[in-house]
């Protein structure tokens, strides 16, 4: 497991298994999209939608995650008698992880969502 989710905690789990439903959903849909002549443009929007949710969902994880560790490392720092950069950037740097993978998701996710949306017009 990449060290990003590890670092994330929870909500690095939560966006791990936010990015396995997503990276199915985006199967069924190049399957859906690509391999039946005949499909209705009602299940395609709401296949396309569906996408843009998880991609979404994955990245507000990330924010959140994000700002739930700033907080917690502000509350150890204010705590703390004695604090150095390198544990003050540490914090920040776990913090940010799980953005920088929810960004990550959400850009492929939109890649995606692009190709299929252009298979529909």
């Amino acid at each position: 497991m990449p060290a990003i989710l590890t670092e994330g905690g929870p909500f690095g789990i939560l966006q791990l298994l936010v990015t396995i439903l997503l990276a199915v959903i985006v199967v069924r849909n190049f399957i859906l999209f690509f391999t039946k002549n005949e499909v209705d443009n009602d299940t395609l929007s709401r296949a396309l939608q569906n996408m843009l949710m998880m991609g979404f969902l994955c990245l507000i994880t990330g924010l959140l995650g994000t700002f739930m560790g700033v907080y917690n490392a502000s509350g150890a720092i204010s705590k703390a008698s004695a604090i150095n950069a390198a544990i003050v950037w540490g914090g920040i740097h776990v913090a940010l992880s799980t953005t920088v993978w929810g960004i990550m998701v959400m850009f492929l996710d939109i890649i995606f969502w692009f190709i299929l949306r252009l298979k529909i017009k």
